[in-house]
């Protein structure tokens, strides 16, 4: 499973528009399970976390996997697109970078209570 970091276009983030404003992203994945396609993301400055498990793959900005010329270019700051000459919010360390996150719970174990002792 793969998650890819993402932005909204300008004007296209809802109320706040946050992936202008603050230079946010968010990620998003596309599974297919018993025939279904299954997509899902996160709110923005949010990374996924696995459940227990679960290993999937962080791909940040720049990346060029989902086919948007954008995401290729990197994390936008400001109203104006990268490829318009728009700011591009650099980040040490994560840009274009991959991660691997595997989830510390073994095995999914559902919680049980006992019942209510007192009167």
């Amino acid at each position: 499973l793969t998650w890819y970091e993402m932005q909204h276009a300008p004007g296209k983030c809802g109320n706040f528009d946050v992936c202008s404003q603050s230079g946010s992203s968010f990620f998003a994945c596309v599974t297919r399970h018993g025939g279904r396609e299954y997509r899902d993301s996160t709110a923005h400055g949010l990374e996924p976390r696995p459940l227990p498990g679960q290993t999937f793959t962080l791909k940040y900005l720049p990346h060029s996997e989902t086919g948007d010329a954008e995401c290729s270019l990197g994390l936008r700051l400001g109203k104006a697109l990268l490829s318009r000459g728009g700011q591009r919010k650099a980040r040490p360390g994560k840009d274009g970078g991959t991660r691997v996150v595997v989830a510390r719970t073994p095995r999914y174990a559902p919680f049980a209570m006992p019942r209510f002792a007192g009167r």
